[in-house]
Order: C-alpha cells, then structure tokens, then sequence
C-alpha cells in the first residue's frame, strides 16, 4: 500500500499485515520506520487522503460489519457502516472535492450480476450509486481515467479485455486493452 504518508511528495513503501493488523512503514526519507496496529485479521486496506490534507491516511474495511475505520492524519479516528460481507473497498475521490470518498463494490462479478459501486461522498455525506452494463465476468476498480481529477468507477472483463469506465455525469467509455490471462492490479494488489 505504497502512498504518501507524511506529505512531502514521494510515496513511503508500506505494507499491511491482516494476520496482525499491523501496518509497516518505510518513509521516503529512509531515516524513518513506522509500525502502527490499526486493524484486525480479515481487514482490507483502504488508503486514502479522508481529511484532504495532502497526506494518505491509514483505513481498513472490515466486511463481517460493513465498517469502514479510518486514521486521519488531522481529523483522528472514524468509523462508518457502509457495505456489507461481500463488498470489497474501492474508495477514491469520486466528486473531486481533494478527500477520498467511501466506496464499496463486488470484486468479481459475474456477468449475471449487476456491476456498480456505492459511494458516500465525503463533502456532502450523500450516498450514490454507479452501475455499468457488463458483457462478460468482470472486476471492479477506479481512477482518474479523463485526467478531471475526479475519479471514475470502471471494471475490467477479462475474457474479451474490456475496460468500461463510467463517471459520475454518467457516461460510459470502453477500452479494448489486455487479453484472457491478464492480471489486474488495483490498489496494489493483484486480482486473478
């Protein structure tokens, strides 16, 4: 969970550790290293800048609650529900206001299923929701893919290599990029 923790510019190398909840950190500097508890076994991680200060804040989704725990940088510890066992954590910064906002998404969907994330908006606190049409099975992810600074929700077939990208003015954009086979990566970690 490489970001950058103490604001200077440079992602810190980081790992989370869920048999333990301990997370380990390298700052960028190499002078410094920093282990925090903050999390349990079964946690996902779930970094992002929450207060918007310019430094990620450690988080982890627990999905046996559908509990979101945050450790912000300025604004200290936080806890909300939002999603449920099978959801898995795809926060990003939907509405473009600087904070991450809570999102909540399958991992893999099947094609029969209905492909979309739940997002709580952190300026307003209101709760929205993105679907896309899927072909094929597919996984779920996020980024910035327009360059807006606004990140929008999008999943990876796999099958036929499809990325559909659907934003929150709710236009829908495929890719042709990858094959049968391919791995994606998203938030560091690789998705078969």
């Amino acid at each position: 969970m490489p970001a950058d923790y103490d604001g200077d510019g440079k992602a810190d190398i980081t790992v989370f550790r869920p048999s333990n909840g301990n997370w380990y950190r390298v700052f960028s500097n190499g002078n410094q290293i920093s282990i925090l508890q903050f999390g349990t076994s079964g946690d996902k991680p779930a970094v992002g800048d929450y207060d918007g200060d310019g430094k990620a804040d450690i988080a982890v989704f627990r999905a046996s609650n559908g509990m979101f725990y945050l450790l912000q940088t300025t604004a200290g510890y936080y806890a909300q529900r939002w999603g449920g066992v099978s959801s898995v954590p795809l926060v990003a910064d939907y509405d473009g206001n600087g904070k991450t906002d809570l999102g909540v998404s399958g991992d893999y969907i099947a094609i029969n299923e209905n492909a979309g994330v739940g997002i709580l908006f952190s300026g307003s606190g209101i709760a929205y929701s993105i679907s896309i049409p899927i072909s094929e099975d597919a996984f779920s992810l996020s980024g910035d893919f327009k360059g807006s600074g606004r990140d929008s929700y999008a999943v990876f077939q796999p099958a036929n290599g499809l990325w559909r990208v659907r934003s929150i003015s709710n236009d829908i954009v495929d890719y042709h990029f990858g094959q049968s086979g391919d791995i994606l990566i998203r938030n560091g970690n690789a998705i078969p």
